[in-house]
């Protein structure tokens, strides 16, 4: 486990030279977010994060681990009273629960894609089955299916860029609702500091997970906790920092 430690401090520099130009490039160099702190938070302690990798990995008891990262979100949310080690692994029964909802926050926040993907494909059969019966070629039909491709495209996008924000909503006051808050969401993600944040988090999550990928199963074991711990202490900063 040190010698994971040290691979992925090792690439550290990199990525805060990253983080620091992208930065640089928009905001003339003032860094408003502790990518440092959040890089480094996940190894603050050895057996918390023994721990969240080994619940990680069961299906169910992985609700734990998003308990979990719900409590890394709050406790760098408030400005500051910012605290980077690792939460403690303490109200079982809580971390279970709020893990569980923020499960049902992601799978609600998917149902848009859903619906659009099942009106493609209705839209796909009908046009295909009256192009036939009127003698007309097939191709016609799969041309209107790229045009449904483009919009489940930039909607996944969208979802992709605003969803992580409603799980620092949620997180703020434990309130379901609050993940949904539609308005207030958008107001906090279509910002410079949210979006610099967010690609931050993007390309550092793809090192880490490049990095540990030469670790045959326990690389992507490693690399679910320690970028789900990462990230979110990024957005809860971005919280803050934009209150």
């Amino acid at each position: 486990m040190c010698i994971v430690k040290d691979i992925l401090l090792e690439s550290k520099p990199k990525c805060l030279i990253i983080c620091f130009l992208l930065h640089s490039y928009l905001f003339g160099g003032k860094i408003m977010v502790n990518y440092a702190e959040a890089i480094k938070r996940p190894f603050t302690d050895l057996k918390k994060f023994l721990i969240g990798v080994v619940l990680g990995i069961i299906p169910i008891v992985n609700f734990f681990v998003g308990g979990y990262e719900i409590e890394c979100i709050r406790t760098v949310i408030k400005k500051g009273k910012k605290d980077y080690r690792l939460p403690e692994w303490t109200n079982w029964g809580n971390l279970f629960f709020r893990g569980f909802l923020s499960f049902v926050i992601g799978l609600i926040w998917i149902i848009p894609l859903i619906v659009i993907l099942l009106i493609a494909l209705g839209s796909a059969f009908v046009s295909l089955f009256s192009l036939e019966s009127a003698g007309v070629p097939a191709y016609n039909a799969i041309a209107g299916m790229g045009a449904w491709l483009i919009v489940l495209i930039i909607v996944a996008l969208l979802i992709a860029y605003i969803s992580p924000m409603s799980m620092v909503f949620f997180a703020k006051d434990y309130k379901f609702g609050d993940a949904f808050k539609l308005g207030k969401i958008l107001k906090k993600t279509f910002t410079g500091t949210y979006f610099m944040a967010w690609i931050i988090s993007i390309v550092i999550s793809m090192v880490i997970m490049f990095v540990l990928s030469i670790i045959p199963f326990l690389g992507t074991m490693l690399s679910s906790f320690i970028v789900g711990v990462m990230m979110y202490t990024i957005l809860g900063e971005v919280y803050s920092e934009t209150e």
